[in-house]
């Protein structure tokens, strides 16, 4: 019997933003540039034993988004969405094994980022960028966000082999 598994973990994430109000409109281009960690855990289980994966990506991240506000007494809602492009910074990736042999093993390595042969993962990333949240009117944002990522994280060295891997992110602020 074989098993997979993939999980999300929390991890953090560093923003600075401004507000761009559109015209006389409820409509504001909020130009931000975010330091974002991301990544996830990964496990296989089999009759040989148990694998375990961590990932933990940072990256850059510069979302350009569209956003409308709508009032709503004590502050505004807002809603919005536009294109993401980030550059992967650093990372780390740790496995180890449990095997039912009763041997264990473990690996920890930087991730390398670009588009070789020793590449693990493309150094930039695009995508989607949806986000929803309410403003106060004293300017306390209660936010949430997700990036849908429409590149191959995959190393185009690597595009031949059929491998697919993209980013999701859901994140509350």
């Amino acid at each position: 019997l074989v098993s997979q598994d993939s999980k999300a973990f929390t991890t953090f994430n560093l923003a600075v933003f401004s507000e761009l109000k559109l015209g006389h409109s409820n409509f504001y281009l909020p130009p931000a540039l975010c330091y974002t960690g991301k990544g996830g855990n990964f496990s296989y289980n089999d009759n040989q034993g148990n694998v375990i994966i961590d990932t933990k990506l940072q990256y850059l991240e510069l979302p350009v988004d569209l956003v409308g506000h709508i009032p709503a007494g004590i502050g505004d809602v807002y809603l919005g969405a536009g294109p993401y492009f980030a550059r992967g910074l650093s990372g780390t990736i740790d496995g180890s094994l449990i095997a039912s042999n009763g041997e264990n093993g473990s690996v920890s390595s930087d991730i390398k980022f670009g588009n070789g042969t020793d590449a693990n993962l493309s150094s930039t990333q695009f995508g989607i960028n949806f986000i929803a949240g309410f403003k106060f009117k004293n300017g306390i944002l209660l936010h949430l966000n997700y990036d849908l990522g429409t590149s191959n994280d995959e190393p185009s060295s690597r595009s031949s082999s059929g491998a697919t891997n993209y980013s999701r992110v859901f994140s509350v602020s």
